[in-house]
């Protein structure tokens, strides 16, 4: 069975975002361990949910994951922003794991230098990917959800379920494989 990491921040992370996410991946039989900055109880940007960490950034396991996926919200890129988070998804990747983000944190996987090259979405609102995007190689589309290269990234909480159903689809067709 599939187990993937959901990183949050822990204060202010977008609960649409998680929930939905999370939702979609359970609904595909895919277990999810909650990641964050720190551990304890982490809250969403309004306080409507509360999530409990299974573990910190630092201690995942990346060979009991298959995917490693960032949660947007106002607090990502304050709490995840960070060289842990960002070693982190590098090795996940180099190590053939699935890595993605969901709304402003795709801005983390840019900066980690992992969308060199890559197509990606993600929330453009203030119109800093679009500006952003091309500075680290990478090409901003305006699309819900883009797949590229062991890469999902995402536009924000419409397209949460979306994400969610994306990361369980890649999961499926290598599980088949």
């Amino acid at each position: 069975m599939e187990r993937i990491a959901l990183i949050i921040a822990y204060e202010g992370f977008q609960e649409v975002e998680y929930a939905h996410t999370r939702a979609a991946v359970e609904e595909a039989g895919i277990n999810v361990q909650v990641a964050s900055d720190q551990v304890g109880v982490a809250h969403s940007a309004n306080h409507e949910l509360s999530v409990s960490v299974d573990v910190l950034v630092e201690d995942i396991v990346l060979g009991a994951h298959d995917g490693v996926f960032l949660i947007g919200g106002p607090g990502a890129l304050e709490h995840l922003d960070t060289n842990a988070v960002k070693k982190l998804l590098q090795r996940a990747y180099e190590q053939g794991l699935w890595i993605g983000a969901i709304c402003i944190s795709p801005r983390i996987l840019l900066k980690a230098g992992l969308l060199d090259g890559k197509r990606m979405t993600g929330w453009n609102d203030d119109k800093v990917l679009t500006a952003l995007a091309p500075v680290y190689g990478a090409e901003y589309l305006e699309q819900p959800v883009i797949i590229e290269d062991r890469i999902i990234t995402a536009e924000g909480p419409a397209a949460a379920t979306l994400f969610g159903r994306a990361i369980a689809e890649v999961l499926a067709i290598e599980r088949s494989l």
